[in-house]
Formats: structure tokens, C-alpha cells, sequence
């Protein structure tokens, strides 16, 4: 799968905790990531929800593609019962939305 999301560190990623200057650092290793700072609680709370906030980060990272290739599997087995006049049915509503965040996940606008 293409996208410009290709150029990224190579998953799967890890949460690697710096405790003596507050950072978390995201990526394959603490060489090899990128640094979250708490800063204090500018942007949380304390040291323990920027750790809790870069796992979910790092969890979405790693099943982003997959989770996109099972949603474009969906959106692909309810196509045929898609009317194209957008009927409201439940059917058409799924590939709608499917399409839309579809868009967004590959970094466009939904």
C-alpha cells in the first residue's frame, strides 16, 4: 500500500520511557524514534499520561495498515449492494463512510 506515509520510522514501533529528562520516545529504538516531551503538563497532565498517550500512539501506529487493508476488504464485499443513488440503506451508508475514512487514514481529506 502506497502513501505518503511511507517515508516513516519501520514499524512496529515501541514506547521507550526517558525518566531523567521526561521524554517518551516512539520508534523501532531509542536511536532509531522521535521524542514526546511533557513539558510540565503543558500538554498533560504529568509524566504517566504522556506515557499512556505515546502506547496509544504507538498501538494505532502498528495496526494502522492493517486495520486500513480489513476496512477496504469491507468497503469492497458491500459494494455490490451499494445503489449508487445512495438509498440510505444501511449497506450504502457503510461504503460512504468506509470511503471517507478510507481518504483520511491515506492522509487525505474525508
Amino acid at each position: 500500500m502506497k502513501n505518503k506515509f511511507n517515508e516513516h520510522t519501520p514499524l512496529p514501533w515501541k514506547v521507550y520511557y526517558a525518566k531523567n529528562n521526561g521524554q517518551v520516545i516512539l520508534g523501532t529504538g531509542e536511536e532509531n524514534g522521535c521524542a514526546v516531551q511533557a513539558h510540565n503538563g503543558s500538554f498533560w497532565r504529568n509524566d504517566e499520561e504522556a506515557k499512556a498517550n505515546a502506547e496509544f500512539v504507538v498501538h494505532a501506529c502498528n495496526c494502522h495498515y492493517e486495520l486500513l487493508e480489513a476496512l477496504e476488504m469491507c468497503q469492497q464485499a458491500l459494494i455490490p449492494h451499494y445503489d449508487d443513488d445512495r438509498d440510505g440503506s444501511d449497506e450504502a451508508n457503510a461504503v460512504v463512510n468506509a470511503m471517507g475514512v478510507i481518504a483520511k487514514a491515506k492522509g487525505g481529506v474525508s
